[in-house]
């Protein structure tokens, strides 16, 4: 992101040794900070236990030995500031109570050499580009230190959270795994917590999963899913305050602190802290680093009107959309809205529409490998065409009424309106009639100007108060039962449009209402500012801004009339994407959007315009808001320390009897019927089907086949639990040997309605299913075609008793006087005396004994790009009705191998991507480097 004033003189004081040097003690009071930082995260993730004493002392040591290596030559730095506090390090480590291990010393002295170096290259850059060389470090460290605070509880190698964070870290398990086991890239899961073999998150938000392994590599392999998790997240909040610092400060070359003010607020607005600690969206808020670049691209096309910008844009939209899809389809829509308006309204020429054009063209070769890879995957029944008509119609209505309006324009112009109309009333929704009437809404402000030319600014009020007028005259017209509408989103947004004064109540101390999404009283002030600015006449710049905030408000706060139309009839495409709680995904962008519109509209404020009083009135209350911004997000960071669990707890999740195949695991593709929420045995989950695909060999047969050999039959009987006549307790526990494994077969009494939880806990196990069905028809149930087994394993090296508990819904029959609950009859599994079992989850490997001629089904979902060898020879794979891949096999004995290899295009998608990046990258690197050379113009 290029200062506009890089090529001019700094002006900066010279202190005596030439301009662009800051003071030893400014120098090294930064690189104090990102050393104690740094060696702050090595201490908790690693839990080396020191007291603060030993710590402070080992860091003052380290820094006071890297200080005096600085005062010499380049040389001096290699010899003395990394060989003398490594071996001071080693002299003193033991004296510490948990004196260091040898790896563990040079990882400190290597770690911290390393960061203190990149800061300081990083701020001789800052420098060179025109910031001061005395403030820039306070800056840079006021942003940068911002985030890590609020973001403090994830200094840790526990999980925290509940059911999405445990699903993402075990995904992420699954994806360090691989990488571990040589295998790159990673396009599907295949190990112990993801062997159906899913894309969601592998391909639908990558960014994630690879942010976290980049750290994996960082730290040699040593730290837990976790705490790479929680470093993705740390990283993530660091990286998007300083890019938001760095994109703001290039468009204020001037007013760096009021850059940082802003990168502040828009770091630790509520509504990305609500969405990570209350939602636990880790996918929405890799978005938070990505955002900066798509909001600087916007900013700088829009305000300068001309070619810098795009490169930017189109690699920020390309990082979002592999951070979160339904974020990256409301920047997308957002970013089309801005530049068309931009485009069609403001300054345009040809050298302008080339350089959009490269820009969408870098976009697609950035992007080619995430759009092939999603496209590869099953699609649901439907089609995008009547959606693209819609937009497309929209888009040249829009440009018609904007250039009739504008009136120095070629009436031409006009003729696109009808055509635009038509486009989108072949669409789902009655979009016809909402674009008719915003037309003639147009037409009447046309004839009340008499011909005279509006500004594009004032182009931007007339279309946008015809639109939501339009709309809301539409919705008055098509009622409310149109068969297009849709309801489901309609319903979300009815739900929090209910609450829509919440939006700005303050953060709660106990978090859990609406208001904890809010975007926060400094940006909600800054909307206020461009609210005014928007009936002012001005910058184009500060009124689409403002335009494009303000749909997501309509989106959570009803608009009579209007917002019940945008959103009922918004294209399914779209709203299929950004589902879920609205908030969640609108509130974020409406925070991003509003940070980014204040720092626009300060750069088209002019410093000589008005008093000083004023600028100084602005400035202050842009500190209150910095303040007022940490003070929210207290509640936020006690809620991360409340849900934090213990590191027992931490380690029992992921053993493997407890590797839980959430529902999640199955997003974006076909669900099979076996689906069971919950615990599922991966080395169970394959099956012999008969030619018709009807199940001859499963779980349940397999249990029966192992009753054969021996097994014990265990009447359950219920009792109230003394406290909560809710719960009844189980008798008797089961117990699990070390290294052993159970199948227990339940047989439920049909004259019994079991509606409610079965919890099935010991020690170290934990699992629970609901009743009368855990998941999907052939799941785990007691209904006629359920399944009745459960698998129980035991990792530990001692023997664990599981305690059966049930906690009663409404409905449920069962008595407490130690009356009967149920039989299960329990077998030990034993690999080499069934038909069919699973040997490797990477490979994939399943032997299987087939009666007569049919198929081995594994539990793997089917995708394009699978290759399969039935007894060592290539075979062909199906996609059964259930949406896994299978294979034919004749009677026998047979032995079938699955290994995910991916489909040629893909491949070449992933080559295009990496060269394009590879040298977008070196593109940059070079244009920052050498800024004279012409290239460093944000392209």
């Amino acid at each position: 992101m290029r200062d506009p004033t890089e090529n001019e003189p700094s002006g900066l004081p010279t202190n005596g040794r030439g301009p662009g040097r800051w003071t030893w003690a400014t120098d090294r009071g930064g690189e104090l900070a990102v050393a104690a930082l740094f060696w702050f995260g090595l201490h908790e993730f690693a839990h080396l236990r020191l007291t603060a004493v030993e710590w402070s002392a080992v860091l003052a040591a380290w820094f006071a030995l890297w200080c005096a290596g600085t005062l010499g030559p380049w040389w001096v730095l290699g010899a003395v500031g990394v060989a003398g506090p490594g071996a001071a390090l080693s002299v003193g480590n033991r004296y510490l109570s948990r004196p260091l291990s040898g790896g563990q010393e040079v990882y400190l002295v290597v770690g911290v050499t390393v960061v203190v170096a990149l800061w300081r290259v990083w701020l001789a850059w800052r420098v060179r580009r025109g910031a001061d060389p005395l403030a820039e470090p306070l800056r840079v460290l006021l942003v940068g230190v911002a985030p890590l605070v609020v973001l403090l509880p994830f200094f840790t190698d526990r999980l925290m959270g509940g059911t999405d964070a445990r699903w993402y870290a075990l995904m992420l398990h699954d994806f360090i795994e691989q990488l571990r086991g040589g295998v790159f890239p990673v396009f599907v899961g295949q190990g112990e917590f993801a062997w159906n073999g899913g894309v969601h998150p592998f391909r639908s938000a990558p960014v994630y999963l690879h942010v976290a392994g980049l750290w994996d590599f960082l730290t040699a392999r040593t730290l837990n899913a976790p705490a790479l998790q929680h470093l993705a997240v740390l990283t993530t909040g660091l990286v998007g305050a300083l890019g938001f610092y760095a994109a703001a400060a290039a468009l204020l070359p001037t007013r760096r602190w009021v850059a940082a003010g802003f990168a502040v607020l828009y770091a630790l607005a509520p509504a990305w802290l609500a969405v990570l600690y209350w939602n636990e969206a880790y996918m929405t808020f890799m978005a938070l680093a990505a955002l900066p670049a798509v909001l600087y691209g916007n900013a700088r096309t829009l305000l300068d009107e001309g070619e810098r910008g795009y490169g930017w844009l189109a690699v920020g939209l390309a990082l979002v959309w592999m951070c979160h899809p339904p974020m990256a389809v409301l920047s997308t829509l957002l970013t089309a809205l801005m530049q068309g308006g931009s485009l069609l309204l403001g300054k345009s020429n040809g050298r302008r529409w080339l350089a959009a054009a490269r820009g969408a063209a870098l976009f697609a070769g950035l992007s080619a490998y995430y759009f092939v890879g999603m496209a590869e995957l099953p699609r649901a029944p439907g089609t995008a065409r009547p959606d693209a008509l819609q937009v497309a119609g929209l888009i040249l209505t829009l440009a018609a009424l904007g250039n009739g309006l504008r009136g120095d324009r070629s009436r031409w112009w006009w003729l696109l309106a009808p055509v635009g109309a038509g486009l989108a009333g072949l669409g789902r929704g009655p979009w016809l009639p909402w674009l008719l009437v915003t037309s003639v809404i147009v037409g009447g402000l046309v004839l009340a100007r008499r011909g005279r030319a509006l500004a594009g600014g004032w182009v931007v009020v007339g279309l946008f108060v015809a639109l939501l007028a339009g709309a809301g005259l539409t919705q008055a017209w098509v009622g409310p039962e149109h068969p297009a509408r849709n309801l489901e989103t309609l319903g979300i947004f009815k739900d929090n449009a209910a609450h829509q004064w919440a939006w700005f109540e303050a953060v709660p101390a106990n978090l859990g209402s609406h208001a904890m999404y809010q975007p926060g009283a400094g940006l909600w002030l800054i909307g206020a500012l461009l609210a005014v600015a928007f009936l002012r006449p001005g910058a184009l710049a500060v009124k689409l801004f403002l335009v494009a905030a303000s749909l997501p408000l309509l989106g959570l706060m009803r608009l009579p009339g209007a917002s019940d139309f945008l959103v009922g009839f918004v294209p399914n495409m779209v709203a299929g994407v950004v589902n879920l709680p609205l908030p969640i995904r609108l509130m974020p962008i409406l925070a991003a959007w509003l940070a980014m519109g204040g720092v626009v509209w300060w750069a088209t404020r002019s410093e000589g315009a008005g008093t000083p009083w004023r600028w100084r009135v602005k400035t202050w209350c842009l500190v209150a808001a910095v303040g007022g911004a940490f003070l929210y997000a207290t509640p936020f960071m006690r809620r991360g320390w409340a849900v934090t669990e213990s590191r027992t707890r931490t380690e029992n999740r992921f053993r493997p009897e407890n590797a839980v195949l959430e529902r999640f695991a199955y997003d974006l593709l076909q669900h099979p019927a076996y689906l069971t929420h919950g615990w599922i045995a991966p080395w169970l989950q394959a099956r012999v089907l008969d030619h018709v695909e009807q199940v001859v060999i499963g779980p349940d047969e397999t249990a029966r086949r192992l009753e054969e050999s021996g097994a014990r039959r265990v009447r359950l009987t219920g009792k109230d639990y003394p406290t909560n006549p809710v719960w009844l307790t189980l008798s008797p526990t089961l117990k699990v040997e070390s290294g052993e494994r159970l199948l227990v077969r339940f047989e439920f009494d049909p004259k019994q309605d079991y509606a409610g939880w079965l919890i099935m806990s010991s020690e170290l196990g934990y699992r629970e299913y609901h009743l009368p069905d855990a998941g999907l028809p052939l799941a785990f149930g007691t209904g006629a075609p359920n399944s009745r087994v459960i698998a129980l394993g035991n990792s530990g090296d001692r023997v664990e008793s599981y305690r059966l508990t049930f906690m009663r819904e409404r409905g449920n029959t069962l008595k407490g006087n130690d009356d009967p609950f149920g039989d299960i009859v329990v077998s030990r599994f034993d690999p080499e005396r069934v038909a069919v079992r699973v040997d490797s989850l990477r490979p994939y490997k399943v032997t299987a004994t087939v009666p007569a001629a049919g198929w081995i089904e594994t539990s793997r979902v089917w995708l394009p790009g699978y290759t399969a060898k039935l007894d060592g020879k290539p075979v062909e794979l199906k996609r059964s009705h259930r949406g896994l891949a299978m294979a034919a096999a004749g009677p026998g004995r047979h032995e079938l191998e699955l290994d995910y290899t991916g489909t040629g295009r893909l491949w070449f998608a992933l080559w295009v991507s990496a060269l394009m990046w590879v040298g977008w990258l070196a593109w940059t690197v070079r244009a920052q480097l050498n800024p004279r050379s012409g290239h460093g113009n944000g392209n």
